[in-house]
């Protein structure tokens, strides 16, 4: 991740000030890892998604990544209407494992982790917001929401651009494109 998160920043330094990244740069590397690495990531997900939904399973989330151990996928499943058991992972791993060495999307030598997306996980997108509404959730913002930028609190609603959170301070309306980061919030 952190790779990424400066290949980010210097792709929006370079859209705003410097000049093209020239073949062989380290810039030109940066970018050229960034995309492949996303392309790979649909190819596998385009591969493994048909093959686990027959098991009523969703892939969440990939992650393709430089570990101490060499390159890593990550699989984090989801189950709509239930949960990911360890059966479930076990299961699923084994068929991952199969379908990209049969098809060799991924070339080189990999460490393949397979879990599920946990209790509280991770809100991406309109779709997490909408299945979740009534659950509690922490969402922190890209940009000030009065003086705030970090809000806990339950999804009362979501719509086509914002998502509104109660909190005990009151309604927030808080716009899907200034959320940094949102996860639900587990209650014991």
């Amino acid at each position: 991740m952190y790779n990424q998160k400066v290949v980010n920043a210097v792709k929006v330094s370079y859209i705003e000030e410097e000049p093209p990244a020239k073949e062989g740069s380290t810039l030109f590397f940066h970018f050229r890892m960034e995309t492949q690495g996303q392309e790979l990531i649909e190819r596998v997900k385009a591969l493994i998604a048909p093959e686990l939904s027959v098991s009523g399973l969703e892939v969440y989330d990939l992650e393709y990544k430089q570990g101490v151990m060499g390159m890593t996928l990550s699989v984090y499943l989801d189950r709509p209407g239930g949960k990911v058991n360890l059966k479930d992972c076990q299961s699923a791993s084994h068929l991952i494992g199969e379908v990209i060495d049969a098809s060799e999307v991924i070339q080189a030598k990999y460490i393949l982790e397979v879990s599920s997306v946990g209790l509280d996980r991770e809100l991406k997108t309109k779709k997490d917001f909408d299945r979740f509404s009534g659950q509690e959730a922490r969402i922190i913002t890209r940009v000030l929401i009065g003086k705030d930028n970090t809000f806990t609190g339950t999804i009362t609603a979501c719509g086509k651009e914002a998502v509104t959170l109660s909190t005990g301070k009151g309604e927030v309306l808080i716009p899907l494109k200034d959320i940094a980061r949102a996860r639900l919030e587990i209650k014991f």
